[in-house]
């Protein structure tokens, strides 16, 4: 089976369901984690940016995700000033792009 893990920021999927991960991984199904923020270099350091997400790679990797994806799709801490008719169609790409049998996304309460 294949599974896509929609993720705001690096680590909301670890923290959110990092032990689902791990045990779909586990059961030998192929987890996509699609991390779909990206902090802005007017808000923080080139570094930081690139620290975070590597830690988000080298993570994901322990749980048994088989790849993290990096779309870019909205800036980080400013999603709120996107049309909902952008977000829909960032997000339509990716799981058109992965097609998975099972999605998770993050509860908004």
């Amino acid at each position: 089976m294949r599974v896509l893990v929609i993720a705001p920021h690096p680590d909301d999927e670890i923290l959110g369901i990092g032990g689902t991960i791990a045990r779909l991984s586990a059961e030998g199904h192929e987890v996509y984690a699609a991390i779909v923020t990206k902090a802005l270099e007017s808000m923080f350091t080139r570094e930081l940016i690139e620290t975070g997400r590597e830690q988000a790679v080298r993570a994901d990797r322990i749980l048994g995700v088989k790849q993290t994806i990096f779309p870019d799709i909205f800036p980080a801490a400013m999603v709120d000033t996107i049309p909902h008719a952008d977000v829909n169609a960032g997000i339509r790409k990716l799981i058109v792009e992965i097609d998975p049998e099972l999605l998770f996304i993050p509860f908004i309460g």
